[in-house]
């Protein structure tokens, strides 16, 4: 019995599994189905399913497309090759949809699992970064300046960034460049910088100097001496302070002169204070030279007008104080005294200081003689040979007579003689007190003589040797009278013809001299050379111009010089040219001397017309050396 019992246990556990694989073959797989989007089959390894008999753990693998049947409902674990090379071409695998594990569908359906792959990550992180940044420094060094700087990657989402100098450091006056960093998964790195300026726009700060009130020192106010004041600032250590006026200037008197001073940083930043001076001048002159006390002598009825020398007085500020006395000098002070003057110096500050001396004014023992006023030397020049009369002015004046009268040898009006006389003159006071002095009237002779000559001569030549002149000349002098004159050429020498320059001289007793001169011009005569007239063209050449000759025939030219003697000239050198003027040309030829001839009493120049054209007028032009000339003219046909 248990024997069967036992077979029987086994078949029923035996007949269970049959029916229990009977009912699991009766379920239909749900399929997950691994593919890719890369061009070539990638390897899947599938680590853990359940398969369609419901056993869990099964593993599998292949290239895609894979099929792999589960038990519906099951968790599948699964993962692609990380990548595959496809064609030369590296494909990355990094992630899949949906993520592993997954849970297959329901009975009978399929789901498709595609891997994906990632295009090379090249792209650099995406920096944010701040502007550039301007801050007021805080100490010497400069600023801390905090900043936040980030980056944006797909790979990691948020890179580090490094940035050179970090946030928080100290950054110095001036602009300092920040330079950042940040690099993904894939070692692209972005670079970016911003600009961070440390300024210093804070002016320092300056202490107050107190107001001054100060004593001049000097003409016109004081040379005041102070001390600077004191700056500190944030940055600068040291910032400079400078005050106008400086420290030592002059200070005019009075015031208040305001000071400025002012404290300047390293960047320019500066700020001002001020303080006011004021000169005051408490201090009172000093007098000097102050009179002695005086007795004097009355010199008018009841006392004496006394004179005396005001003092003088010094100040320190005022130049020029002024100084009063009372009663003032030249005053009247009555017979007796003492009588006190009173002196009061007096500066531009109304400081003052005063002494006094005393005059005491005695009766009159008139022992001063009178005062001479006198002219000084006198020179006067003389107007005729006694000299000449000169008039003076003389004075006296006595203290107690007043004016008294003067007696001069010469008197005043008197003639004085030329040379030096001296004028002794004397004054005499009531009381027999006499003055006298002297001075010298000097009488001169610088007068030249009055030259009396004759105006410009024209005297005709006796002949070619020129004319005998005869002339007066004088010279009457104020004081000497008529003084001989002597000229150069004298009268009555023959002169030469043309122009002559006489010069004429005279000189007085004291050596005045006077000079003058005039011209003596000596000419040809106008007239008849033996019968025959002088001065003009002659036959075959009319006078009258209607001379008419054939072009290239030569014409002879005649005329005559004379001399007052009648007789013709021939002597070389009377022709001083022989021009022909074409009146339609310019001028045609110069003919010297050497060409003409003298013959018969008269010149002759045989004129050759071979280079003169027919049908105009010629006119030619005789110059004697007598400063004349002759003209005439023909035509030619």
């Amino acid at each position: 019995m248990k024997k069967k019992f036992s077979i029987a246990i086994s078949l029923a556990v035996i007949l269970a599994l049959v029916l229990t694989s009977l009912a699991l073959a009766a379920v239909q797989p749900a399929e997950v189905e691994f593919t890719t989007d890369a061009p070539c089959p990638v390897n899947v390894l599938v680590l853990s399913y359940t398969d369609i008999n419901n056993l869990p753990g099964q593993t599998t693998g292949g290239l895609t497309p894979l099929k792999v049947p589960t038990y519906p409902i099951t968790s599948v674990e699964f993962f692609y090759t990380p990548s595959v090379v496809c064609n030369g071409t590296t494909y990355n695998f990094v992630s899949v949809s949906p993520i592993s594990p997954l849970t297959s569908g329901a009975e009978g359906t399929t789901i498709t699992v595609t891997g994906h792959y990632a295009i090379p990550d090249t792209a650099a992180p995406t920096l944010h970064l701040p502007g550039d940044v301007t801050v007021e420094a805080t100490s010497p060094p400069g600023a801390t300046v905090n900043f936040l700087a980030t980056a944006d990657d797909v790979n990691p989402a948020h890179p580090a960034v490094t940035c050179n100098p970090s946030s928080g450091s100290t950054f110095p006056l001036g602009t300092t460049t920040v330079s950042c960093s940040a690099t993904d998964a894939a070692n692209n790195t972005a670079n970016g910088s911003f600009n961070v300026t440390v300024v210093d726009t804070t002016v320092p700060t300056i202490t107050d100097n107190t107001d001054m009130t100060v004593e001049g020192n000097t003409t016109g106010g004081a040379n005041v001496t102070y001390t600077d004041p004191t700056a500190s600032d944030i940055v600068d250590v040291n910032p400079s302070v400078s005050c106008l006026p400086v420290s030592g200037s002059f200070f005019a008197l009075g015031g208040p002169t305001t000071v400025i001073c002012t404290a300047t940083d390293d960047s320019g930043n500066s700020t001002s204070s001020s303080f006011d001076v004021t000169v005051v001048d408490t201090i009172a002159p000093t007098l000097l030279g102050m009179s002695a006390d005086m007795t004097v002598e009355s010199n008018t009825t009841g006392g004496a007008n006394v004179t005396y020398t005001d003092p003088t007085a010094t100040d320190i500020v005022d130049a020029s104080p002024s100084v009063s006395c009372t009663p003032a000098s030249g005053s009247f002070f009555a017979l007796g005294g003492p009588h006190t003057v009173t002196c009061t110096a007096t500066d531009d500050s109304l400081n003052s200081t005063n002494a006094s001396f005393n005059v005491t004014v005695t009766e009159v023992v008139d022992t001063t003689p009178p005062v001479l006023t006198l002219p000084a030397n006198i020179t006067v020049d003389a107007l005729s040979a006694s000299g000449a009369v000169v008039n003076f002015t003389a004075s006296a004046n006595d203290l107690v007579d007043g004016p008294v009268p003067v007696n001069c040898t010469p008197a005043s009006g008197s003639l004085f003689p030329i040379g030096t006389t001296t004028v002794n003159c004397s004054a005499t006071d009531s009381h027999g007190n006499s003055a006298s002095g002297s001075f010298t009237v000097t009488v001169v002779d610088t007068t030249p003589p009055t030259l009396t000559l004759p105006s410009g001569m024209i005297v005709p030549a006796l002949n070619a040797s020129g004319a005998l002149v005869s002339f007066t000349a004088s010279a009457n002098d104020q004081v000497d009278g008529p003084v001989p004159v002597t000229c150069s050429p004298g009268s009555g020498l023959m002169f030469p013809i043309g122009t002559t320059a006489v010069n004429c001289s005279a000189t007085d007793s004291h050596g005045n001299n006077a000079r003058g001169n005039f011209i003596v011009s000596v000419q040809y005569a106008i007239g008849n050379c033996n019968g025959v007239p002088g001065h003009q063209i002659l036959q075959p050449i009319n006078t009258d111009g209607s001379s008419v000759f054939q072009a290239g025939s030569t014409v002879p030219a005649k005329f005559r010089v004379c001399g007052t003697d009648g007789v013709s000239i021939g002597t070389p050198g009377v022709v001083s040219s022989f021009r022909l003027i074409n009146v339609d040309e310019a001028v045609l030829s110069t003919t010297p001397d050497d060409a003409f001839r003298s013959g018969n009493g008269q010149w002759i120049f045989n004129i050759n017309t071979k280079n003169l054209s027919a049908d105009n007028t010629y006119v030619y032009l005789i110059a004697l050396n007598d400063g004349s000339f002759i003209t005439f003219q023909f035509d030619l046909k």
